[in-house]
């Protein structure tokens, strides 16, 4: 939609030409904006002129170059190869490049150079700064240097090494955390379908799931159709948050598929595995800042989860519970322990 004033701009058949490109699906998905101009202009009727696309799309470039650079050639069908249902388990849901990671040293490269320190690099991964499916980028900068599973193998081991208190220390000093919201507060039935079963399927017969698909692999043939694709979703999305896996959409269909981590993850034992997952589960928000506040005061779980109705509240205490449970397990002795003691259900 735009705003009226567009009319006051000198640029505002570029307000017009983006509304035709962008309000178009069959444009927008399988062509950049540059792209559409491009083909507006070979169908115009006389070659010796410009048609009106084309040439606000030299104007605007010429005016601002670096602008054009950045946008002008972005497709999405290219950038969705990063991007996650719903945006979820990941942060940046359409990072365009390697440009700003670059810039600011954030790259797989530097930390596995050593030009990173342990702290700052655990620190990057728990607040998503740094995320290893940047590596299924065609031109990842990381990826011309270093295989992913060499990386991921060697980040692996370096989360199996980190202790409880280098954990709990990167948490500390997270840099832009990542805002509770309903649509990462965890939801599952059985947190080992999540953490075990999930990653079995997509590994071990190497091909991808749908979520019905995924919920009839966890729960056979006791549930209605739209029960096991639920069923499969919800599982397949807590796998997510621990990058266990990834969910890419094609077309209308949601595919849950290997990650980056999840293919070093699953080729550990199992008792790796075990404490590996209770790392992992710092990379959820909820869990992150009650680990936080547990610092000063007594936590109540109810209280992250206001937004939510009484019923679905019920049922996410319950599972955001068996997560602190389940690091409790796996951090005995340590100061997160302490802290996971101090994290209630309710204040009655």
């Amino acid at each position: 939609m735009r705003y009226d004033d567009y009319k006051r701009s000198k640029f505002r058949t570029l307000y017009t030409e983006l509304a035709r490109w962008c309000n178009q699906p069959q444009f927008f998905k399988k062509k950049s904006f540059r792209q559409f101009c491009e083909a507006n202009q070979k169908v115009h009727k006389n070659s010796e002129t410009t048609c009106s696309a084309y040439q606000c799309m030299l104007d605007f470039e010429a005016a601002y170059p670096k602008i054009a650079k950045e946008y002008f050639d972005l497709r999405f069908d290219q950038e969705n190869q990063y991007s996650i249902a719903y945006g979820f388990g990941r942060k940046y849901a359409h990072k365009s490049d390697c440009v700003t990671c670059a810039h600011d040293q954030n790259t797989w490269l530097n930390a596995y150079l050593e030009k990173t320190t342990r702290s700052d690099l655990l620190c990057q991964y728990f607040s998503r700064e740094m995320d290893l499916q940047c590596l299924n980028y065609q031109d990842s900068t990381c990826k011309l240097e270093i295989e992913s599973s060499k990386l991921a193998n060697w980040f692996s081991n370096i989360l199996l090494d980190a202790t409880w208190d280098e954990i709990f220390n990167a948490l500390q000093n997270r840099i832009n955390p990542e805002k509770i919201n309903k649509s990462n507060i965890p939801q599952f039935s059985n947190i080992f379908d999540a953490i075990e079963k999930v990653p079995y399927h997509i590994y071990s017969g190497e091909v991808d799931l749908s979520f019905e698909e995924m919920g009839y692999q966890l729960d056979g043939k006791q549930k209605n159709a739209v029960a096991k694709r639920k069923y499969g979703e919800n599982h397949a999305k807590f796998a997510t948050q621990l990058d266990l896996v990834t969910i890419t959409k094609i077309g209308l269909n949601y595919q849950i598929r290997p990650s980056v981590f999840g293919t070093s993850y699953y080729k550990l034992d199992r008792e790796k595995k075990a404490i590996l997952v209770a790392k992992l589960m710092f990379r959820i928000p909820i869990v992150q800042e009650m680990i936080i506040d547990a610092q000063e005061r007594i936590i109540y779980i109810e209280d992250y989860l206001k937004d939510l109705s009484q019923t679905t509240l019920i049922r996410r205490r319950s599972n955001i519970r068996e997560i602190v449970e389940y690091i409790k397990k796996y951090s005995e002795g340590s100061q997160i322990n302490e802290l996971c003691q101090k994290i209630q259900d309710s204040k009655k």
